[in-house]
């Protein structure tokens, strides 16, 4: 049973910076896409539009220049180089900083449009796949694989034609991992802005 039948355990934000310029539609379905498995983790999320394209948005939210406290910074932009290999990556976050909570996530776009196109899948729904992986380093505090689910490193064009929730969500221990540190860095977050 799904968190949403019994009431969420805690809110992040997400402040976005949407470096790459998604269009606002596609963005949109691909934070559903990830809103859905990280909810159903027990967290909800709220997003915080910071920057999009060059430049900061004309009616972006005051926190976006706030000290980051326990939000999360994620940032969606083109890769600079070429990667050849036969597994690439569509994004990394920084964690494992001792004593600091880790803030930082970053999706390569142009990698999730190929890794789709390839697989031929929703572009889309790739984005907030990557996005919710990232997330769930971001919150785990570790860039460690899992065997299966959300967080395993390999994702197979096989894996991604399938659509069955359980396929793509957190595993139960990483999912009660996701939602003791989205507890933390709410109450982290409140004692920063007193």
């Amino acid at each position: 049973m799904g968190w949403q039948a019994v009431g969420l355990a805690a809110t992040i934000i997400i402040r976005s910076y949407n470096n790459f310029g998604v269009p606002a539609a596609d963005l949109a379905a691909a934070r559903e896409y990830a809103r859905a498995i990280v909810q159903e983790a027990g967290v909800n999320i709220v997003w915080a539009d910071c920057w999009v394209g060059n430049g900061r948005k004309a009616d972006e939210p005051a926190r976006c220049q706030e000290p980051v406290g326990g939000d999360i910074v994620l940032r969606l932009q083109k890769t600079n180089s070429v990667d050849g290999s036969r597994f690439v990556s569509m994004g990394f976050s920084l964690v494992g900083t001792p004593g600091a909570a880790p803030f930082l996530a970053t999706i390569y776009v142009d990698r999730t449009e190929s890794v789709a196109r390839n697989a031929g899948v929703d572009s889309r729904r790739v984005l907030g796949l990557a996005i919710a992986h990232e997330i769930g380093h971001v919150l785990l505090n570790d860039n460690a694989h899992a065997e299966s689910g959300l967080m395993r490193a390999d994702w197979s064009q096989h894996q991604l034609r399938r659509k069955d929730a359980p396929a793509w969500n957190f595993l139960d221990s990483e999912a009660a991992q996701v939602r003791s540190a989205a507890v933390a860095r709410l109450q982290a977050g409140e004692m920063a802005r007193r």
